[in-house]
């Protein structure tokens, strides 16, 4: 998450932009191009303890401030996150978004040719 992205989603949550200052003088948190826990491990445990309903807005914020045009693959799996329903308009936007990782995947590799042995 960018920096921008992520102080309009805090002020939509009425989260002040000082609140990560602690953090981030704690080493906990890395601020560059972009925003992120210094370990998985940290991310993992401020993610779990999170209530659902907390975690379901701060998806739903995330995908509002996320740019449809620069990451649609981001924006549609934190609307997938956010959504307890079936809705085919998110389940279009994950569809596009599996299609844009297979094109960028390599062709699968063929098995080699095994010699042919006499019968």
């Amino acid at each position: 998450m960018t920096w921008p992205s992520l102080k309009r989603a805090a002020e939509q949550l009425g989260i002040g932009p000082d609140a990560i200052d602690p953090a981030v003088a704690d080493g906990l948190l890395v601020v560059g191009a972009l925003v992120r826990f210094r370990h998985p491990l940290l991310r993992s445990a401020v993610y779990r303890s999170a209530g659902l309903a907390e975690l379901r807005e701060a998806h739903r914020v995330l995908a509002e401030v996320t740019d449809r045009a620069v990451d649609p693959d981001r924006r549609a799996w934190h609307l997938a996150r956010a959504t307890v329903r079936p809705d085919e308009a998110i389940a279009a936007e994950l569809e596009a978004s599996a299609e844009r990782a297979a094109a960028r995947a390599p062709p699968p590799r063929r098995p080699p040719s095994s010699p042919t042995r006499p019968s």
